[in-house]
C-alpha cells in the first residue's frame, strides 16, 4: 500500500514536471513567433536571416533580423542598415553606417561596412538602396529555419511542427516508461 502511494506521488511529480515543461515550451515559442512575426508585421518591418560572418560576432550567421523602414533623414553613424545590392533587386546586405556624405546629385549617402570587416563597402549607399534600420534580433534561430527549409518565412510552422514533435515524443516515451513500471510492479503487489 505504502509503495502504491509512493508511485502514485512520483507519478504525479512527473506528471507536474511535463506541464511545467510543456509551458515553458509552450510560452518560448509564443515570445519567438511574437518577436519574428507579431511585431515586425505590426509595425511595418521585414525580417531577414544574417547569412554571413561580415557582422559577426554581433549579429553572426543564423541571426534573425528585424528591419524597420525609416527616413533617411533619421539615419545616423552607428545604425545597423539593411539595403539592396543594386536598387530593385532582391539580393541585400545589412551593415552598419560608418559615414554619411552626399553623392553626385547632392543627394545623402551612406558608407557602410560589416562590423567584422577591415574596410569600408565599395559603394555608398542611396536612398533607392536603403530598405530600413536593424531594431532587434534575435540570435542563431535562423540557422535552424535555413537548414529545414531554405525559407524564413516558413518560421512559424517548423517551429510548431518541431514542438509538438518534441512533445509528442516526449509523451511516448513517458507512456512507455510508466507501462513498464506498472508491469514490473505487478508480481509484487500479486506477492503481497
Amino acid at each position: 500500500m505504502a509503495a502504491h502511494a509512493a508511485n502514485r506521488r512520483s507519478r504525479t511529480a512527473w506528471d507536474i514536471t511535463k506541464a511545467i515543461a510543456f509551458g515553458v515550451v509552450v510560452s518560448a515559442l509564443i515570445v519567438i513567433v511574437a518577436a519574428l512575426i507579431v511585431v515586425p508585421r505590426a509595425t511595418g518591418s521585414t525580417t531577414y536571416t544574417i547569412l554571413t560572418n561580415s557582422m559577426a560576432p554581433g549579429l553572426p550567421p543564423g541571426t534573425v533580423i528585424v528591419t524597420q523602414p525609416r527616413a533617411i533623414s533619421d539615419i545616423r553613424v552607428g545604425d545597423v542598415i539593411t539595403y539592396q545590392v543594386e536598387s530593385g533587386k532582391p539580393a541585400v546586405i545589412t551593415h552598419r553606417v560608418v559615414g554619411i556624405s552626399t553623392d553626385t546629385r547632392g543627394e545623402t549617402a551612406f558608407i557602410t561596412r560589416g562590423d567584422n570587416n577591415s574596410v569600408n563597402d565599395p559603394e555608398p549607399i542611396i536612398r533607392e538602396q536603403v530598405l530600413g534600420v536593424v531594431i532587434y534580433s534575435v540570435p542563431y534561430i535562423g540557422l535552424a529555419i535555413n537548414a529545414v527549409t531554405g525559407n524564413a518565412k516558413l518560421l512559424v510552422p517548423v517551429l510548431i511542427a518541431v514542438v509538438f514533435i518534441l512533445w509528442g515524443l516526449g509523451y511516448v516515451v513517458s507512456y512507455v516508461l510508466s507501462r513498464k513500471k506498472k508491469q514490473a510492479a505487478l508480481p509484487e503487489d500479486d506477492a503481497a
